[in-house]
């Protein structure tokens, strides 16, 4: 029984026009809808949506929904989409709930505060485009593998842990400084951290077995910063462009241009990299990085020469000067006996 609509006709006449896919109920004794397709329907109130306990795919995307609470009641439920809502806290789902949600779509709503999610099933969880300066709230999951928290206003990675299966993480377009504090995702292999604020590459052996980073528009000056990702030994796909460094506004670029340049500069600080920029790496570009790289050791190496030069022929400038100087007693001593002896 889906029990008495009046309050809530828009909700009614959804569940009328909407309701798709007759199937099995859990008890297999009747016939119950399993899916709702609600999006764009002008909803605002779904109170009466827990009375629908058969449904296993709900897509309410596009309303006007505040109060996600009457969805926990949908314990068969695999697949929520409650995206681009005005969905402020996700509270109600800090209790174990929704015990077979596979994919949670929360993207695009006023979300500020994360929660310790309790879904213990969930593979998939968007949390884009919402207003959280923090994750420090979220405790983790023992079976996501894909987790999107694009376009927050992250001033860090605290709270982005403790998820053993975690497979992509999107941090991309949010205010990060730094990764320090991203632990505990020993199965992560894409990494999206492009429009961030990351100057220095510290911190990446915490995610040491991605294959795939996305660098791009953030505040790296220096090619020097990229050997700090030789800590990720299975990285082969980067993306850099929009770096300050990317400019080459100090390097020697023999010819080259700036893309150019910048995928040998990047490539001979980590010279097992495939693509770069969403380009293949060609065996030319590897050939001019080993002799960028040797280049540059032998200029290192005859720097420090001459500096160890320079520093020995200061010491022996300052031995010998010592060596010159007398006290003006002994100055008094020599002048007295200089007289005496003509």
């Amino acid at each position: 029984a889906m029990g008495d609509y009046e309050d809530d006709q828009p909700l009614v006449e959804c569940l009328k026009e909407c309701l798709t896919d007759l199937d099995r109920s859990v008890d297999g004794k009747t016939l119950v809808f399993s899916t709702l397709n609600g999006n764009g329907k002008h909803l605002s109130d779904i109170a009466k949506i827990e009375d629908c306990t058969g449904l296993r795919i709900v897509l309410l995307s596009d309303n006007s929904i505040r109060d996600a609470s009457p969805l926990i009641k949908l314990g068969v439920a695999r697949k929520i989409d409650i995206s681009k809502n005005q969905i402020g806290s996700v509270e109600c789902f800090t209790e174990p709930s929704l015990p077979n949600l596979v994919e949670i779509d929360l993207s695009s709503n006023s979300i500020d505060t994360p929660s310790p999610l309790k879904f213990d099933a969930i593979v998939r969880m968007d949390l884009s485009k919402n207003r959280m300066t923090t994750f420090e709230g979220f405790t983790g999951s023992e079976t996501l593998q894909y987790l999107s928290l694009r376009e927050n206003s992250l001033a860090d990675v605290k709270g982005v842990a403790a998820m053993p299966l975690l497979k992509e993480l999107d941090l991309a377009q949010n205010q990060i400084t730094s990764l320090e504090g991203l632990a505990d995702v020993p199965e992560l292999q894409v990494l999206d951290l492009g429009s961030n604020l990351l100057a220095d590459l510290s911190f990446f052996d915490a995610v040491a077995t991605i294959h795939t980073l996305v660098l791009t528009s953030n505040k790296v000056d220096d090619f020097e910063q990229f050997k700090k990702l030789r800590c990720c030994p299975k990285l082969r796909t980067i993306s850099v462009a929009g770096n300050p460094c990317c400019a080459c506004e100090n390097v020697d670029m023999a010819g080259r241009t700036p893309e150019q340049q910048t995928r040998v500069e990047v490539l001979q600080h980590l010279d097992r990299l495939t693509v770069i920029d969403g380009v293949e790496v060609r065996p030319e570009e590897v050939a001019a990085a080993k002799e960028l790289r040797k280049e540059r050791k032998a200029a290192k190496a005859a720097a420090a020469a001459a500096a160890e030069a320079a520093a020995a022929a200061e010491d022996n400038a300052s031995n010998s000067k010592a060596a010159r100087v007398v006290s003006p007693a002994t100055e008094r001593h020599l002048t007295f006996y200089e007289m005496f002896t003509r």
